[in-house]
């Protein structure tokens, strides 16, 4: 019975070894995760980003790193990475990065080049919008400044650019935009963001060439488009078609359709119950009115 007793004491402190040579070589493979260690630094030697390889815990301050695989800790400095990150504070992404990121905040450095799926509560990029590039799906509450290809959906956008498709709550964008923008308010007050294609809302004032559809557009005019403005109220379009219950036009020459179409100078076509022409033959008049003299 002795013999047997020391046996299994012998057994059982061989496996509380063998544990915690295991759990030893576990913490070490997920506090490095990388295929080569960083070379050693000699005088004169010119350091480059460390690569790490598999599951990768990343310390808090930690320096920028090449990535592949999958990268955890209270933020995640990420340079030409491909991989699955999942800070508990955010990320940095520089050079060219693919894959998936879950955090809080994810910032796009100055001439990054994100492509796969972003989602977080802040994007804080404080870099110029056409020094950066994200590509793919990416859903941010608050989105101070970026660049996107692909869908977007966010809470609050400041100076936005975008080809493909973005819904948000409150935008402002800037630059030369491309697709489909369905948006409950849209501040673009300064009119120095152009929207090539279809914009959906409820407050709408922008420079569209295509279609705004919402209860109020204000087409401003800034590029000279050409548009179709269907709303409850529509203003300020030069050339195209208004569609509502009210429509006016300052200086264009678009075809009106309303209830009441007002023109207060251009050469606007207008068919609706009463029409304000001031370079039409009458001034007001229902069903039809149209201009008989060019507007300054």
């Amino acid at each position: 019975m002795l013999k047997i007793h020391i046996i299994s004491k012998m057994f059982r402190f061989v496996g509380f070894a063998f544990c915690a040579c295991a759990c030893l070589v576990l913490f070490a493979g997920c506090s490095s995760g990388r295929s080569e260690l960083e070379p050693i630094r000699q005088p004169g030697h010119v350091p480059v980003t460390p690569l790490h390889i598999g599951p990768y815990l990343l310390p808090f301050g930690s320096e920028p790193a090449t990535t592949y695989g999958l990268a955890a800790g209270m933020w995640c400095d990420n340079e030409d990475s491909c991989g699955f990150f999942i800070p508990f504070l955010g990320n940095t992404f520089k050079g060219k990065n693919y894959g998936v990121t879950l955090s809080p905040l994810c910032k796009f450095a100055e001439e990054s080049d994100y492509n796969g799926i972003a989602v977080g509560i802040l994007n804080p990029s404080d870099a110029p919008i056409r020094d950066t590039a994200q590509n793919g799906i990416f859903f941010f509450p608050f989105d101070l400044r970026s660049r996107t290809n692909g869908i977007s959906i966010e809470g609050l956008t400041f100076e936005k650019e975008f080809n493909g498709i973005d819904i948000s709550l409150c935008s402002f964008y800037e630059g030369a935009n491309n697709g489909l923008q369905v948006v409950a308010w849209d501040c673009n007050a300064s009119g120095d963001g152009t929207l090539n294609g279809c914009q959906i809302g409820w407050y709408l004032r922008s420079s569209v060439r295509g279609v705004q559809i919402g209860a109020i557009t204000y087409n401003p005019g800034v590029c000279d488009e050409t548009c179709l403005d269907v709303g409850v109220v529509n203003c300020d379009l030069k050339h195209g078609v208004q569609v509502g219950g009210f429509n006016r036009t300052r200086d264009g020459n678009p075809l009106q359709l309303g209830v009441f179409n007002y023109a207060s100078d251009g050469s606007p076509f207008q068919i609706g119950l009463l029409n304000y022409n001031k370079n039409g033959f009458l001034p007001f008049f229902p069903i039809i009115n149209f201009s008989t003299k060019q507007g300054n």
